[in-house]
């Protein structure tokens, strides 16, 4: 009788232990997907129209397209920092190349990187002049649209 009672007492604190992380789960999930919902912007900069997912908070920076398994064209991802600085970018856990397009407070290009690889981390990729927003695009994107530096974006 001893016995079956240390057993059912197992058995309902597994159950219950189970229950909990399966919860714990849930806040887990339903927490992160909350930080990092992205907002959509429409930019032009020369003949390209992006609609780009916003990156305007630490988390959304830092996770930024990391895991994706793709980028569609005319999409991106629009980083916004609070000033210009030179921020750096890398590849990490990235899936696809990718060109990125810097730009300064004024909304001109002043950094352009092309057909980056994920091979490519741990490289850091830094701008030569300061950026206040940084579109990354799928590889090929400079190219196809002729984008150059000095060119004014809208947003």
């Amino acid at each position: 009788m001893k016995k079956f009672f240390i057993g059912i007492v197992c058995l309902a604190l597994v159950i219950i232990l189970v229950f909990m992380y399966g919860a714990w789960q849930l806040v887990k999930d339903n927490l992160s997907k909350k930080d990092l919902t992205y907002e959509t912007t429409t930019l032009t900069v020369g003949a390209l129209t992006v609609v780009a997912d916003v990156a305007d908070t630490d988390p959304l920076r830092i996770q930024g397209l990391s895991g994706r398994r793709a980028l569609s064209d005319g999409t991106g991802m629009l980083f916004i920092f609070e000033q210009s600085n030179f921020y750096g970018f890398r590849m990490k856990d990235m899936l696809f190349p990718i060109d990125i397009i810097g730009f300064d407070d004024t909304k001109h290009v002043v950094w352009l990187e092309e057909n980056l690889s994920p091979e490519s981390f741990p490289t850091v990729f830094t701008p030569t002049r300061p950026v206040q927003y940084v579109l990354e695009v799928p590889a090929w994107t400079i190219s196809v649209f002729g984008l150059k530096l000095g060119t004014k974006a809208t947003f």
